[in-house]
């Protein structure tokens, strides 16, 4: 038995609607294995240097994410939509 297609019984869509929507379905897991692999395989090739910066980069990304949420927070006045 095959699996529905994206947006086959939509009644909001016309045939070519339909068509574009069937096409943009759900990958094979293989295909997505496939994908994360070869990204992965690549980031892999990169320098030591190129790594670091961009995990400090994310470090820092999310520690000052973290940090502005609570000055914000400690900025607003206490309120139910404070949070």
């Amino acid at each position: 038995m095959s699996e529905p297609q994206a947006g086959a019984d939509s009644p909001h869509l016309d045939a070519s609607q339909r068509e574009q929507a069937a096409s943009h379905s759900t990958p094979h897991p293989l295909v997505v294995h496939e994908v994360v692999r070869e990204e992965g395989e690549a980031a892999m090739e990169r320098t030591f240097s190129a790594l670091m910066w961009s995990a400090l980069a994310a470090g820092m990304s999310m520690g000052f994410s973290f940090l502005v949420q609570a000055v914000l927070e400690s900025a607003l006045p206490p309120t139910s939509w404070r949070h």
